[in-house]
C-alpha cells in the first residue's frame, strides 16, 4: 500500500509539472510554447514584413555615389505593420541617413536619394519585391515616428486598429534578428511575446504613449508591437494593434495613436473617447513640417 502510494505522489508531481509547462506566462523564454503562444506568432507573423530601403548620394550636378564600390551609400531594414487598406512604416524607412553614422560627414554637400523601395515577408526563404511608397501621400500618424500609406498592396488584409483611455490588457511582440543572420537573406526573426498590462494615459500634443522597458535580449531588435484581444461576436475574437514600438534616445516607446483615431484613412473620422473634443484645436504636424527634413536641414544627430 505504501509503495502504490509513493508511485501515485510521484506520477502527481510529474502530472503538475508538465500542466505548469504548458500554461506557463507568455512572457517565459522556455522551448516548450503554449498554444496561446503559436497562435499568436502566426497572427502577427502574417501581419508584419520588413522593408529594405537602399539610398545613394548626389551632389550639386547630380552625379551618383555609393559606398566603398557599392552602387548604394546605405541600406537599411526596417519593421512595418499592415493595416486594413494599408501599412505603416517607421521614421526610419523614410530618412535611413539619419540613422547612418557614416553619412554625416557628407550632410549638407551631398543630397540623399532613395531607390525604389522593396518588401517582404517575415520568412526563412525571404523574396523581395518592390513596393509602392509614395512620399506626397504619406499620412503623420504619430509625429516624427510613424507614417501610414493607403495602399491594395496587401488586398486589404491587415489589422484593425483597437485600444482605450486607461487599462488596456495584451501583448507585446518584440522582433529580433537572429544571431549570424542577414536579413537581405532570410526575414526569419524571432519573436519574445510578454503579456502586459499597460495604463495608457500620457499624452504629448495629442498624442498617446507608454515608456517601456527594452527587451533583455543580445540579438538586435527589429521592434514591436501591442496588440489587445477584443470579442467581436459570440465564439469569435479578433487581436487588435493598440500600439507599435519606437526606438527613441533614451529607449523604446510605445506609440499608441489609434486609441483616438481609428479610421486613419478616411480624414479626421477619429473615435473618440470623453475625455477627448473632436473639434480639438491641438495642432498637427503636416507633411509640409517633414518635408525640410527630408531635404537634409541641419538637426541633432540621432542614435542608431
Amino acid at each position: 500500500m505504501k509503495r502504490n502510494i509513493i508511485v501515485i505522489c510521484v506520477f502527481a508531481i510529474l502530472s503538475l509539472d508538465i500542466n505548469a509547462q504548458l500554461t506557463r506566462d507568455l512572457s517565459s523564454f522556455s522551448p516548450l510554447k503554449s498554444p496561446n503562444q503559436q497562435i499568436i506568432e502566426k497572427v502577427v507573423n502574417s501581419g508584419v514584413f520588413i522593408i529594405k530601403q537602399s539610398y545613394e548620394l548626389a551632389d550639386s550636378l547630380d552625379n551618383r555615389y555609393g559606398l566603398s564600390g557599392n552602387k548604394e551609400f546605405g541600406v537599411d531594414y526596417t519593421l512595418a505593420v499592415k493595416i486594413k487598406n494599408g501599412f505603416i512604416i517607421n521614421e526610419r524607412t523614410i530618412n535611413p541617413w539619419d540613422f547612418n553614422p557614416q553619412f554625416e560627414q557628407y550632410r549638407g554637400k551631398y543630397t540623399p536619394k532613395l531607390f525604389p523601395s522593396q518588401y517582404s515577408e517575415v520568412s526563412a526563404n525571404c523574396k523581395y519585391d518592390t513596393i509602392s511608397i509614395k512620399e506626397d501621400e504619406l499620412k503623420v500618424v504619430f509625429p516624427d515616428m510613424l507614417y501610414a500609406q493607403e495602399s491594395e498592396q496587401f488586398f486589404g488584409d491587415g489589422f484593425t486598429l483597437g485600444g482605450e483611455i486607461g487599462d488596456n490588457d495584451g501583448w507585446i511582440v518584440w522582433f529580433t534578428q537572429k544571431k549570424d543572420s542577414n536579413l537581405g537573406k532570410s526575414t526569419d526573426l524571432n519573436l519574445s511575446i510578454i503579456q502586459k498590462k499597460l495604463n495608457i494615459t500620457q499624452k504629448e500634443n495629442g498624442n498617446y504613449f507608454y515608456h517601456v522597458d527594452s527587451l533583455q535580449t543580445s540579438e538586435k531588435i527589429i521592434g514591436g508591437i501591442f496588440i489587445i484581444p477584443e470579442i467581436i461576436s459570440v465564439g469569435q475574437m479578433e487581436m487588435k494593434l493598440c500600439g507599435i514600438v519606437c526606438r527613441i534616445d533614451n529607449g523604446w516607446m510605445l506609440c499608441c495613436p489609434f486609441i483616438t483615431n481609428k479610421e486613419i484613412f478616411k480624414g479626421n473620422n477619429s473615435e473618440t473617447s470623453n475625455e477627448e473634443n473632436p473639434h480639438s484645436n491641438e495642432p498637427k504636424l503636416t507633411l509640409n513640417q517633414r518635408e525640410g527634413k527630408i531635404k537634409l536641414t541641419p538637426k541633432k544627430n540621432k542614435k542608431k
